[in-house]
């Protein structure tokens, strides 16, 4: 009977609300549009906060891809963490919007607004 319980208490979700997914790391903004948009089944309002599965929010993060992991190691933590959100709640693009996206970036950079 005690292994029972044990495996039960394994196989029991970790409940989060939107509070703990930002201090792990997680956008707000990205985490409700999550909720929304149905991609996390367990997530319910309970006293006007919202609850869902952690293993449900992990599981949408974003693997960065090969050719992009190389230039992201070299981040500090922060702004590594920042640009991974980015990228994950970033609408579709073509290339020419991306372009001009990074152009930004690196201007706002360089006139020492950003950071």
């Amino acid at each position: 009977m005690g292994c029972t319980l044990e495996v039960a208490a394994l196989a029991a979700p970790e409940m989060w609300t939107t509070g703990d997914a930002v201090a792990a790391g997680w956008g707000y903004s990205t985490v409700r549009k999550y909720i929304t948009d149905g991609l996390m089944p367990s997530a319910e309002k309970v006293q006007g906060q919202w609850r869902f599965d952690r293993a449900e929010l992990e599981a949408l993060r974003e693997p960065v891809p090969a050719d992009i992991a190389p230039a992201v190691e070299v981040l500090s933590d922060p702004v590594r963490e920042w640009t991974l959100e980015q990228v994950a709640s970033a609408p579709p693009m073509n290339a020419r919007e991306a372009r001009v996206v990074a152009a930004i970036f690196r201007r706002t950079a360089k006139a020492g607004v950003a950071g």
